[in-house]
């Protein structure tokens, strides 16, 4: 999680950074190389606590090798080792998608809100970016509620046979919200969104 938010602030800086917005590229080439590099950050920290815990596991290697066996067991419906597997990645695909679906999102939010500032009286006053954040905030996540809505009904089939496809479909439905919210952002960083001198 700390490793999330300091992310999500690093992609921040960037978006309205002299220093990054004054190279040659395009918005939409900056904005993607962005998240790009956002979610390898992820992905090098996940593989590096995976490492961590592979080394610490091979100090007691028979005991951690039996409760996984056990669990694999257990977890597989009937024996079927495809459902699991299947859910498995299903699920890890999604984790990768709600994290991407997330900064997006969380960049949404900051670029309208630093669209916005723009049209204050005093934009420098903490107060007046704070109630602004807050309204936005609010407004953003009544209306992704709306979008969200039907998007949650895929999860009511969990424990049908098959299920597992369930987690794949919710992650394709992220993945359309997500595009949207790219949309959106850069738009904003190529019209609305001044930069600072960091």
């Amino acid at each position: 999680m700390v490793a999330f938010v300091l992310v999500a602030r690093n992609n921040e800086q960037i978006y309205v950074n002299d220093s990054y917005r004054l190279v040659p590229i395009s918005d939409t080439g900056l904005y993607s190389a962005n998240l790009l590099s956002a979610f390898i950050s992820m992905l090098y920290l996940v593989f590096t606590q995976i490492a961590f815990g592979v080394i610490a596991a091979a100090m007691n290697f028979r005991e951690v090798f039996h409760a996984i066996m056990l669990f694999l067991k257990e977890s597989s419906p009937a024996g079927d080792k495809g459902a699991f597997i299947g859910a498995l990645f299903g699920f890890i695909l999604l984790m990768a998608v709600f994290a991407i679906f997330s900064w997006i999102s969380i960049s949404l939010v900051h670029l309208i809100t630093s669209a916005l500032t723009a049209f204050l009286p005093d934009s420098r006053s903490r107060l007046y970016r704070f109630i602004l954040y807050v309204i936005v905030i609010a407004a953003f996540i009544y209306i992704l509620s709306k979008i969200m809505n039907p998007i949650g009904d895929v999860f009511y089939g969990m424990a049908n046979e098959n299920s597992y496809y369930q987690l794949y479909l919710a992650s394709i439905s992220l993945l359309v919200v997500s595009g949207l919210e790219s949309a959106a952002n850069v738009y904003l960083l190529r019209a609305w969104v001044e930069t600072t001198n960091r």
